[in-house]
């Protein structure tokens, strides 16, 4: 016999309904402001003076002074800026981290609540800043309250889930 289980987070139950609620009301003019003055003092060099780079363990890996920058583009195809390619090695060590890193959590629901809180408050300004410059995005504001509240949708669905293994 099988043994029949019942989801109780399961799609239109009150549980799963409840994630819908009391969503956190982003501070849209926040955010608008905080992107104008983003763009405002953008400085046009900053893309080619710190090209874009893989990070590990909290080092950039710079390509070689021998090895140039490729230019990066926009999404008009306009130059913006440079990007290190990573050298042989630098991949190596990237592959390595990947498949060799243990983390020292098992559930790192708190730290990730943490970088995303970051990100679409202190610096959602600079998101909606360079959405605008880099892939010409014309309302990158909505895009980071749609994030703030479905957020709060994905978290609360998690917790849920989470509860029940």
């Amino acid at each position: 016999t099988t043994k029949s289980c019942k989801r109780w987070y399961n799609f239109a139950s009150s549980s799963y309904t409840s994630c819908f609620q009391n969503l956190p009301e982003p501070d849209t003019e926040s955010i608008r402001q905080s992107a104008l003055i983003y763009l405002d003092e953008f400085d046009e060099t900053l893309w080619y003076n710190e090209p874009v780079c893989s990070i590990l363990n909290g080092e950039k890996l710079t390509s070689p002074s021998d090895t140039p920058s490729i230019i990066t583009q926009n999404a008009l195809s306009n130059p913006n800026g440079h990007q290190h390619m990573a050298t042989k090695s630098q991949v190596q060590s990237l592959l390595s981290h990947i498949q060799t890193y243990q983390s020292p959590y098992t559930d790192i629901r708190t730290q990730i609540r943490t970088i995303e809180q970051s990100l679409l408050n202190e610096h959602a300004g600079l998101l909606v800043g360079n959405q605008c410059l880099d892939f010409q995005k014309q309302d990158g504001v909505t895009e980071i309250e749609e994030s703030i509240m479905a957020n709060a949708v994905e978290r609360s669905l998690n917790d849920i889930l989470l509860q029940d293994e």
